[in-house]
């Protein structure tokens, strides 16, 4: 029985990361990601059992990281947390299977409409360059309305 290696599956998910950012759900390569690696697509196969396999465990940090910006009650933090996770933020929120999808992880994390508020938060954070002092509000916002409905 063949050992799988925690540093070639490491490898995979850089790789399906970048593929899955460059390209989206739709359009990135299980082919092109095994051929990055230096392994077949059979060899994929053996640690991912499919694209939507792989996409999860790529994009898995990224809806931690949103039940964590759910419960975050400090602009600072918040926008750190962003930092940490943009790329997978952005896939999973912009190039991911569709965007009903991560609506959906989001509104399982605070309710429909604190949902859609992080989402339009998001957007202007990862897709926009804004000021400090625009980022800072723009959180501060989103924070006061989710306390209040929540």
């Amino acid at each position: 029985m063949q050992t799988l290696k925690e540093s070639l599956r490491q490898n995979i998910l850089d790789e399906a990361r970048r593929e899955f950012a460059a390209l989206g759900y739709g359009r990135a390569s299980m082919k092109v990601i095994a051929v990055r690696c230096g392994i077949s697509v059979g060899g994929l196969y053996k640690y991912f059992s499919g694209k939507e396999s792989l996409f999860d465990a790529v994009v898995e940090p990224a809806v931690s990281a949103l039940r964590e910006l759910a419960a975050c009650r400090d602009a600072e933090a918040f926008y750190a947390l962003v930092m940490a996770r943009r790329v997978e933020l952005r896939i999973l929120l912009f190039r991911g299977r569709d965007k009903a999808s991560a609506a959906h992880d989001a509104a399982d994390v605070c309710g429909r409409m604190c949902a859609l508020w992080l989402h339009s938060v998001l957007e202007r954070i990862l897709m926009h360059t804004i000021t400090r002092e625009e980022r800072v509000t723009l959180i501060s916002q989103y924070i006061r309305m989710k306390q209040a409905v929540l």
